[in-house]
């Protein structure tokens, strides 16, 4: 859901691309429908892990800036420069 102007927006799925490398390098993200594409820049990676064998968590609250172009609903076109963000990668097994 992408909210702009006070109106909400529905995406497709939006699939997050975390690069092999590390959650500091660069992500990109794009819906499946093509009305969302950004790059996300990371600037901190907020990270927790904890591994009791039958209890495991292993979180990424990753804070940092994100530019691209997205569609509403109506067809118009946004573009978006730097807006400081989140995004997470979680994985709990209990």
């Amino acid at each position: 859901m992408l909210f702009y102007n006070g109106v909400a927006h529905k995406l497709d799925d939006v699939t997050f691309h975390i690069p092999e490398s590390g959650y500091m390098d660069l992500w990109t993200f794009s819906s499946s429908d093509g009305r969302f594409e950004m790059e996300f820049k990371p600037i901190l990676d907020r990270a927790a892990k904890i591994d009791f064998k039958l209890l495991v968590s292993d979180q990424h609250q990753v804070f940092g800036r994100m530019s691209g172009r997205a569609i509403l609903d109506d067809g118009t076109p946004i573009e978006i420069r730097d807006v400081l963000c989140f995004a997470e990668k979680v994985h709990n097994r209990y």
